[in-house]
């Protein structure tokens, strides 16, 4: 019966399908687009579906950027207070600045992997020279496109023109960028009682490890391990500076240091003082505590081993204090 009905169906179409090849109408192509129409027609609904989860996802995606943003505003709040409270507790010796971070490293690798040529490199160029960048904004400018790059940041119409092509996915990576607040360290390296403040990418080595040591002495509460915190550090700093901070903050705060200086321990009124040997058994090299050279200075065996290990015995230490006419 099916085979039958297909049959008389076939005869009723036969003259319209000669009839439109007498008109030069292809009647294969006819028949798949009206194929493709119902099969379209079909797929509106479900399109129309998705556009609404694209609109739930985009709406979602912003509130967490919102809320990424508040995250970042309220870190950079709070290390800007510890900041200051650090440089209170270091009484002017070293100062923490917070600023806004300027390394566009990150967005600079993002751009070389979605365009080519000198197109990245404009760019950085010219974002380097501005403010601090707002990636979201920067972001924004890409889905304008080419003018608003240009007319926003100043980035060149070649470069403006090949990251605008990018489109939708390099904007989706470059907001969600994020840089944390760069703190600037200045060590204050007057004699005088006059500041004289010194960044530290132009300190010596030993004034870097006094800068970075003086900012873990200070401003916490924690214990603090450090091995040999003399390391790079000159003597007069030690006496000067670190020893000071020592004293002050062990009221409150436990410090565990190893060291060979003889001015921690000393300068620093260590509350107890361990000696360590060293020691080898069977073949495994260890240390050993011993008991007669372990406690406070004012006990005989404890300022015997900190004269002899420290100061290089009694009579180093003699000659020494000859030597300078004390």
């Amino acid at each position: 019966a099916l085979d039958a009905r297909r049959l008389e169906i076939a005869e009723r179409l036969r003259p319209i399908q000669e009839e439109l090849k007498r008109q030069g109408i292809d009647v294969a192509a006819y028949e798949q687009v009206a194929t493709d129409i119902v099969a379209l027609e079909a797929k509106a609904e479900k399109l129309a579906e998705e556009r609404v989860k694209l609109l739930e996802t985009r709406t979602a995606r912003a509130a967490l950027l919102n809320e990424r943003d508040e995250q970042v505003s309220t870190f950079y709040t709070t290390s800007q207070r510890a900041a200051k409270a650090a440089g209170r507790a270091l009484d002017g010796r070293v100062r923490v600045t917070i600023a806004e971070s300027r390394d566009l490293s990150p967005l600079e690798a993002l751009l070389k992997r979605y365009v080519s040529g000198a197109g990245p490199s404009n760019a950085i160029d010219r974002l380097s020279e501005g403010d601090a960048i707002a990636f979201r904004a920067f972001a924004d400018a890409i889905r304008r496109g080419e003018d608003a790059l240009r007319t926003d940041f100043g980035i060149a119409e070649a470069a403006s023109r090949n990251i605008a092509a990018t489109g939708e996915a390099l904007a989706l990576e470059v907001e969600e960028l994020s840089l944390p607040p760069a703190a600037e360290i200045a060590l204050n390296v007057s004699d005088d009682g006059t500041p004289r403040w010194k960044s530290i990418d132009d300190l010596s080595a030993g004034q870097k490890a006094t800068a970075v040591l003086l900012l873990l002495l200070g401003g916490a509460t924690s214990p603090l391990i450090v091995d040999q915190p003399e390391d790079d550090l000159d003597n007069r700093f030690v006496a000067n500076t670190i020893v000071g901070t020592i004293r002050k903050e062990k009221r409150h705060r436990q410090f565990i240091f190893s060291s060979h200086n003889a001015n921690i321990p000393v300068l620093g009124d260590a509350d107890q003082i361990v000696t360590l040997t060293p020691k080898s058994e069977q073949g495994i090299e260890h240390s050993i505590i011993s008991e007669g050279e372990t406690g406070a200075l004012d006990q005989q065996g404890v300022r015997a081993a900190v004269e002899k290990l420290l100061e290089g015995g009694r009579i180093a230490f003699e000659k020494r204090r000859t030597r300078y006419g004390y």
